[in-house]
Formats: C-alpha cells, sequence, structure tokens
C-alpha cells in the first residue's frame, strides 16, 4: 500500500463507520503522514443505502455476494461468515484481528 500511495496527494477508500470500532472513529477527511489525505466518502452509509445505490445505478454486486460472503476483502483473510447475525465474521478468521493493515498503517497511534 505506501508504495502504491507514493507521490499521491490524496487517495479515495470504501470505508464504512458501521463496520467496525476503528471506523466509527473515522472521520470523512484526514489527513496522514507527510500531508496525505484520506477521503472516505460511504463513511455514514448504511449497508441498506449502499444496496440501493448499487440498484439504483444499475452496478452489479460481487460475485461472491452471490455465494454468501457478506463482506469481502482480500484472498486470504475472507471466507463466508460463521456467524449469521455479523456480516464480517468471516474476516480473518481463528486471528485476533477486526481491521486489515490498508487502513491502519498510515495510523500509527491507532491499534487494530
Amino acid at each position: 500500500m505506501a508504495r502504491a500511495l507514493a507521490g499521491l496527494r490524496c487517495w479515495m477508500s470504501g470505508v464504512r463507520s458501521n463496520q467496525t470500532a476503528y471506523r466509527s472513529s473515522m472521520s470523512f477527511v484526514e489527513v496522514k503522514q507527510d500531508g496525505l489525505v484520506k477521503v472516505s466518502p460511504l463513511l455514514r452509509w448504511s449497508t441498506k443505502q449502499v444496496h440501493e445505490y448499487l440498484k439504483a445505478q444499475a452496478l452489479p454486486v460481487h460475485p461472491l455476494w452471490e455465494k454468501g460472503y457478506a463482506s469481502i476483502g482480500c484472498e486470504p483473510c475472507t471466507a463466508v461468515p460463521g456467524d449469521p447475525t455479523d456480516p464480517r465474521s468471516g474476516r480473518w478468521l481463528g486471528k485476533n484481528k477486526t481491521e486489515c493493515g490498508i487502513h491502519t498503517f498510515l495510523d500509527r497511534s491507532k491499534s487494530a
């Protein structure tokens, strides 16, 4: 991620505040190390709002959604949720994690 962001002044993120406790404390616009700006335009959107937007814009849903994946990240940390009441229960299965490094590596003061 650090290589991908090298030389950029701003990047966009699709995180939502209702996904984890860490994300609930995020702001729409955050200034990170070296002045890098992170913008999270969907931060206060609900799952329902996301699906309504996808439908209104005739956008496709991720093919894994149809297979029961309610929270989709990178391949090694994504599984079908084990708890039907927690869409993110399939993330980092068996590990003591709630967040991936892509959203926390610039926040040395916060732990995830």
